[in-house]
């Protein structure tokens, strides 16, 4: 059997991406998933990475290998942080004509954000010190909000470059027009969160080395490039015919990515001392079958003998990082990492712009204090048929109090393996201690229950992670939790396991 893909367990549970053991990194055994075993895939192509690469830096010089210290975690407060939202790939608009850096309300996303974290609008007059705003980066055209030499830097660039530089110039001026306003997060879907890493990695005006970036959340984004984008000859004639520029497929393929954004070349990989002062909440799409305005097409699956989980634009394990670096981790005064969290819905690439669980979670990102993980830290196994045996666990998270307050029935996280996107344990004899997070995300700080429905089976068919014994998925037993938002522990008997979980909760800045 294949062990376990990296994307089936919370970004706490990450190896090295060289595919060296997570034990080579600097984390608590309690904060991940042993990933000795767990190879990267390198249909990408390989990267060079060593050992020195993720060692921990200094907080006060550059690093080894020429990366500034950047500023840590600093003391947050959603109510002096504007959010700035980035559109994604826009198919059919050109993007050498019109206007560019003009302010917007900033879509779906950007709508839910305000209602669930109660922010106010840009659009509604409130230009205030935390309000919610997207930015258009396409276009040709300058607002007349920049200088002369804001437009000599767009001018100068293209593509990825260019859309970032006009993100973090309007930021600037946002955060001018509110001078109560101490940051900024950033929000963005599809290829916007693309332009968002780059601007991060680049420090594009120098908004990570003055601290200005405080959270970043994601939402089917382009984190580590696009398939899509990379595997098929795309010709320059066919996609200007389309109405697509050239460039915005080029710099979404892999090799841009590995050669451009990404820190010494690991596209998968967090290895940036600019995230270390930034909280990172990934949100990953995983239905295959786009919606009828793209002929109810599973795009990605006509290809996909592997049964890759995807949103039908993106491979689900290109939108998040697989791994953290220590010198890029969040860390806590009291020196405790805060990783990357994901939550996965179950959802087409364009839909987890209109999701409601999507929006509740990135809002609970952007104002909440609290870190909610719920991990096995050990299951006994009984007679299931097999003496070794692969466990999957499958799992819904609802917000209770949440649902109440705002009058929804929201799924935040759902993984099953349906969606292809269930982790699962190998069990050798009668007992594990995989140390699995099964649901980490930020909470409300109203919130005082995760309701937990948890399935427990015995897996003999996963191709995704190498399982092909053919037989049955056995279901072994079924539980609906109500867990507590506070440190303990919870024994859940399904069938032939039992399961030993532990509930944690981490303040953060």
């Amino acid at each position: 059997m294949r062990a376990l893909p990296l994307l089936l367990v919370p970004l706490l549970a990450c190896a090295p991406e060289d595919g060296t053991s997570a034990t080579d990194a600097t984390v608590d055994d309690t904060d991940r998933v042993d990933a000795t075993d767990t190879p990267v895939d390198d249909t990408d192509g390989p990267r060079a990475h060593s050992d020195s690469d993720v060692a921990d830096t200094d907080d006060t010089d550059d690093t080894d290998d020429g990366l500034p210290a950047y500023p840590g975690p600093a003391d947050y407060d959603p109510n002096h942080t504007i959010t700035v939202h980035l559109h994604g790939f826009i198919l059919g608009l050109e993007p050498d004509t019109g206007p560019y850096g003009y302010r917007t309300g900033g879509g779906p996303i950007a709508d839910g954000l305000r209602r669930y974290a109660d922010l106010p609008s840009y659009t509604d007059g409130l230009d205030g010190p935390d309000h919610v705003e997207g930015t258009h980066y396409y276009g040709i055209e300058p607002p007349d909000t920049f200088t002369a030499d804001e437009i000599a830097r767009v001018e100068a660039l293209q593509g990825v470059p260019r859309y970032a530089e006009i993100i973090a110039i309007q930021a600037r001026h946002a955060l001018d027009d509110a001078p109560d306003a101490t940051g900024i997060n950033l929000t963005c879907h599809s290829m916007g969160c693309l332009v968002s890493r780059y601007l991060i990695e680049h420090d594009v005006e120098g908004l990570v080395s003055d601290g200005a970036i405080k959270r970043w959340v994601t939402y089917a984004g382009v984190v580590s490039g696009a398939g899509l984008a990379t595997q098929f000859g795309w010709s320059t004639s066919y996609l200007s015919a389309l109405g697509i520029d050239p460039i915005d497929i080029e710099h979404m393929g892999y090799p841009w990515v590995e050669a451009n954004v990404a820190w010494n070349g690991m596209r998968r990989q967090a290895d940036n001392t600019a995230f270390h002062g930034i909280l990172v909440h990934h949100v990953l799409a995983d239905d295959p079958l786009l919606d009828a305005d793209f002929a109810a097409l599973p795009l990605l699956d006509l290809s996909n003998p592997a049964e890759r989980a995807n949103d039908g634009i993106m491979w689900t394990d290109d939108e998040a990082f697989l791994s953290v670096s220590p010198r890029a981790r969040f860390v806590t005064d009291e020196g405790q990492d805060v990783l990357p969290t994901a939550t996965f819905v179950h959802v087409d690439h364009f839909a987890a712009r209109e999701h409601v669980g999507a929006h509740l979670v990135g809002a609970a990102a952007l104002v909440g204090t609290r870190r909610f993980e719920v991990v096995v830290s050990s299951l006994d196994v009984g007679d299931v048929g097999e003496t070794d045996s692969e466990i999957a666990f499958e799992t819904t998270v609802r917000w209770p109090d949440a649902d109440q307050r705002f009058g929804v029935d929201a799924v935040i996280d759902e993984r099953t393996i349906a969606h292809r996107v269930a982790p699962v344990v190998p069990v050798h004899g009668t007992s594990a201690q995989p140390g699995l997070v099964l649901h980490s995300a930020m909470v409300f700080d109203e919130d005082t229950a995760v309701e937990l429905a948890l399935t427990v089976r015995e897996v003999d068919r996963y191709p995704f992670v190498g399982i092909r014994e053919g037989g049955p998925n056995d279901v072994l037993g079924t539980d609906v939790l109500t867990l507590p938002i506070e440190d303990g522990t919870v024994d859940v008997t399904l069938g032939a396991v039992t399961v030993h979980l532990a509930t944690r909760v981490l303040t953060v800045p």
